[in-house]
């Protein structure tokens, strides 16, 4: 039981550095927006020289117009943690204007294979995920 709490906690703290690291700075207040004095032309060709592509790309690509999609599922979602870990993120992510899918497989592998697979179709963009098996 010890084994699984520190695994699950693990993972909570893999994810939320995940989601708060990958925020980066788009939610800066105005004055605090870094000041250039490229001219446009020289503005549209730093970001080619830059290796990896584009500078204002994160790590999922460009920002949709809508936003992100991301997905979260975990082992058993009538527990209190999990309860917590789902509004946590949930918060997180709206602040941000995005859209979070909850699942809630009842600790069955299978169904939440099935989920995961529905929320592929659905679009998501990323997945907040705790496996219902440990193992496997």
């Amino acid at each position: 039981m010890k084994k699984q709490f520190l695994s699950i906690l693990l993972c909570v703290v893999l994810l939320s550095s995940l989601l708060l690291g990958g925020c980066g700075q788009q939610g800066q207040p105005a004055g605090n927006e870094p000041t250039t004095s490229a001219t446009p032309s020289q503005s549209q060709a730093a970001p080619s020289s830059q290796p990896g592509g584009a500078e204002s790309a994160g790590p999922l690509g460009e920002r949709p117009a809508n936003g992100w999609t991301f997905g979260y599922t975990c082992m058993d979602g009538t527990n209190p943690f999990f309860v917590i870990l789902e509004k946590t993120i949930r918060d997180g992510v709206e602040a941000k204007g995005d859209k979070l899918i909850t699942t809630d497989p009842a600790n069955d592998v299978t169904l939440q294979i099935t989920q995961i697979e529905d929320m592929i179709t659905q679009g998501i963009d990323a997945i907040f995920l705790n496996p219902a098996e440990a193992e496997g």
